[in-house]
């Protein structure tokens, strides 16, 4: 069961990020990560660890966290967030809307549907639309990815797995001394979506 937004994954080349209001976002944290086997499959290139830094904001938007691998690819615009709407431009609008509802039963009733995050008490508008884009990855430039927060990832990964979905198997990850478990996921649409679930 998804429960909310935990953050939206920006990649970044390198240069000089400066699209966050310093009015708006606090940097919580920057710390360099090996990357776990179980990621490999969604990476372009075979990038051991990757720089990580967390923004939180100071009024009710969502987290960003901006990551940045010593190897890159081109840019892509999957995502794209403008406040509190979120745009997933996806190959097949039909198939993400049957993922988003199937698997991570999220109700959705015509392609703008809105999205109540219980987790931090957040409110999302979200878009789907038809656009075509090759297969990327979490090392490719630009807003790649959305981090949803469940509660019984293991139930999620059973269903992914029963519907031959792509997807990492479920991950031990340790962040700023809180304990994670993780799960990649590419939508039969071509959107690469992270899972996390908090344990004690």
């Amino acid at each position: 069961m998804i429960i909310g937004i935990d953050h939206i994954i920006y990649n970044s080349d390198g240069k000089k990020n400066n699209f966050l209001s310093k009015k708006i976002y606090q940097k919580i944290f920057k710390i360099r990560k090996k990357n776990h086997p179980e990621k490999n499959k969604f990476l372009l290139y075979n990038n051991k660890d990757h720089d990580l830094t967390f923004f939180k904001p100071k009024n009710k938007l969502p987290s960003i966290e901006i990551t940045n691998y010593k190897k890159f690819g081109n840019k892509v615009d999957v995502i794209v967030h403008r406040k509190n709407n979120i745009i997933i431009n996806t190959n097949s609008v039909k198939k993400e809307k049957k993922f988003l509802e199937g698997i991570l039963k999220i109700k959705i009733r015509k392609n703008n549907f809105p999205f109540k995050s219980i987790f931090d008490d957040k409110k999302y508008n979200f878009q789907l639309k038809k656009k075509f884009f090759n297969k990327y990855y979490l090392d490719n430039v630009g807003c790649v990815a959305i981090c949803f927060v469940a509660v019984n990832l293991k139930q999620i990964s059973k269903e992914l797995l029963k519907h031959k979905i792509e997807c990492s198997k479920i991950f031990n990850f340790v962040i700023n001394r809180i304990k994670l478990k993780i799960l990649l996921i590419r939508s039969e649409g071509n959107v690469i979506y992270e899972i996390l679930e908090f344990t004690k």
